[in-house]
């Protein structure tokens, strides 16, 4: 149909699309001739890296940042085509068979300027400022173009190392546009454009930490333990275990890509943050102490005396024993960096824990308190004030004596009463809002909607009974959160979500209209100071496609006390 728009690809799709080619690529590997030494020629990796990728890609393109998490379905769609390339030539699939093997072998190094790309961008999806795009362009580029020059070159389709079956040998380069001759000087110059690039990932990450404070600064000191180790398990793993290189690809793959996830997610797997310390502490240990011992031997080859095994053994033995105060104050550090002086780190967690559950009973006990003082102000005061109301407006059958002057005084009496209780009626609405009480925090904040004009979509996900602490706050957001919507946004439609986790309350208000614009408002403040008095937190962010969106995070408090 004309003026139609093309359907867009979704990140879950996209994700299952390439869980489904390295699906196909197992079983083209393991129904082919070779039966399982096909799986084998195929490599673990290839198969189960676009598992680890592709599912966390999905989720953190759906919530944003959309380019890492893209970013993060593109490697993990290259590593499924890689393999599917590698079954089929296994599988002894000759159609084609010179682009596969281009791909399998040459094209597919394209996987390393990608991976480069997502670990410049986590955790926000941003690099840490404008300065950065001419680097992180320009070492991007470099890796891209030592992967088109690897492509490009003359002769085989297959590498010199490869892995593929023999015959592949046979065939030429079907984008044979560079000699043959450069292979060797352009091999060294590529393995250099593709390492040296790497090293500004720290550096970047460092960036976004000097900044960075609060949870904000645990997750970004964890994205960069887990690059650190990612970089230690494939450069020096691979050295001291060559054998073992798929399964340290795969380790750190998947460490690196639940890290990542984890951060951008705001997801609160403390034993990620202990896992990856340990690892980082265990792995930096490792590279010294192979590094002691290669001098040492290396050193007494040089001499030319030849170690026998027991002088093997005193050498390790005295490496270990002078690395381990190091580990200490190596531990010491990644705990500093995630937690603050890693002496006091236990005390400071547990009195935080002990500050937030105090914090927790405080809200609830003022918000039960609330919930008293309006029924006896509306169960008990009001209903008096009516009935005084009431006897003074009857008083007029008896008064004998002026009748004009008693009527006027008793009507201004009346109307008097009447406004105490109105004011009475106004104070219970500000102590507590009746709706939570009549309709529940879903319908009480529909009838906000639909009383600023909204087509609201409200969505709640195991929401229950909450306490009268977070569910008044989420009520407060909310609602100011659906003000501003139909004040400022231009439009008349809005998404609410509340979605009840095992520690906390996640209330989301989207919209899709002009974006924000202007100074922050007292609105904006007060639904921050209602987040954070809970010890909760509070962003507004672009929604993708225009608009705004409301995020807010209310912990629950928890039952018995300390967490």
């Amino acid at each position: 149909m004309s003026g139609s728009t093309p359907a867009r690809v979704g990140p879950w799709s996209a994700a299952a699309a390439t869980i489904a080619l390295s699906l196909a690529a197992a079983w083209v590997a393991g129904t082919g001739p070779g039966g399982a030494a096909g799986l084998d020629g195929v490599g673990l990796k290839l198969l189960v890296m676009p598992l680890l990728w592709a599912i966390p890609g999905a989720l953190i393109a759906a919530v944003g940042p959309r380019l890492l998490g893209w970013s993060m379905i593109a490697v993990a769609a290259l590593f499924a085509l890689s393999a599917l390339a590698g079954a089929s030539l296994h599988a002894g699939v000759t159609s084609g068979a010179p682009w596969w093997i281009w791909y399998a072998d040459r094209a597919s190094a394209l996987i390393v300027p990608l991976t480069l790309v997502v670990l410049l961008l986590v955790p926000d999806g941003r690099l840490p400022s404008r300065r950065w795009r001419p680097w992180a362009t320009a070492a991007v580029g470099l890796q891209v173009l030592a992967v088109a020059a690897w492509a490009s070159l003359q002769g085989p389709a297959a590498a010199s190392d490869s892995s593929l079956p023999a015959w592949t040998g046979e065939l030429a380069n079907p984008v044979g546009l560079l000699p043959g001759g450069w292979g060797e000087p352009l091999q060294s110059w590529a393995e250099v454009a593709i390492q040296v690039p790497f090293l500004l990932v720290p550096v970047a990450v460092y960036g976004k930490l000097r900044g960075a404070h609060g949870d904000t600064r645990r997750r970004v000191v964890s994205v960069l333990l887990a690059v650190v180790t990612f970089t230690l398990l494939i450069v020096v793993g691979r050295w001291l275990w060559p054998a073992g290189g798929d399964l340290l690809d795969i380790v750190a793959g998947g460490l690196l890509a639940l890290t990542v996830t984890a951060s951008v997610l705001r997801f609160r797997l403390g034993w990620v943050d202990r896992v990856v310390g340990r690892l980082t502490v265990f792995l930096v240990l490792a590279t010294v102490l192979a590094l002691g011992y290669a001098l040492v031997v290396s050193l007494a080859s040089t001499a030319g005396s030849q170690l026998s095994p027991v002088a093997v053994g005193l050498i390790a033995a005295a490496v270990t024993l002078a690395l381990a105060p190091a580990r200490a104050r190596l531990q010491d550090a990644v705990d500093w960096a995630l937690y603050g002086d890693s002496r006091e780190s236990a005390r400071v967690r547990r009195l935080t824990e002990e500050l937030a559950s105090s914090r927790h009973q405080l809200v609830t006990a003022r918000e039960e308190e609330r919930v008293l003082l309006r029924r006896q102000l509306h169960d008990g005061l009001g209903p008096t004030l009516a009935g005084v109301a009431m006897q003074l407006r009857d008083l007029d059958q008896i008064v004998q004596e002026d009748p004009d002057l008693a009527r006027s005084r008793l009507d201004r009496l009346a109307q008097a009463t009447h406004q105490a209780l109105d004011e009475v009626r106004q104070m219970s609405r500000q102590l507590r809002p009746p709706a939570l009480d009549e309709l529940g925090l879903v319908g009480a904040l529909e009838e906000v909607a639909e009383s600023l004009g909204l087509d609201c979509v409200v969505v709640s996900e195991n929401l229950g009974a909450l306490p009268p602490g977070p569910e008044a706050a989420a009520y407060r957001i909310g609602r100011e959160a659906l003000t501003n919507v139909a004040r400022h946004s231009g439009c008349t439609s809005a998404q609410l979500t509340i979605a009840r986790h095992r520690d906390g309350v996640q209330l989301e208000v989207r919209d899709h209209g002009a974006g924000r614009s202007g100074p922050t408002g007292v609105g904006t403040l007060s639904m921050r100071e209602r987040a954070h008095e809970l010890g909760g937190s509070l962003s507004i962010e672009d929604t993708d496609g225009g608009g705004t969106t409301v995020r807010a995070w209310l912990p629950l408090p928890a039952q018995g006390g300390i967490r």
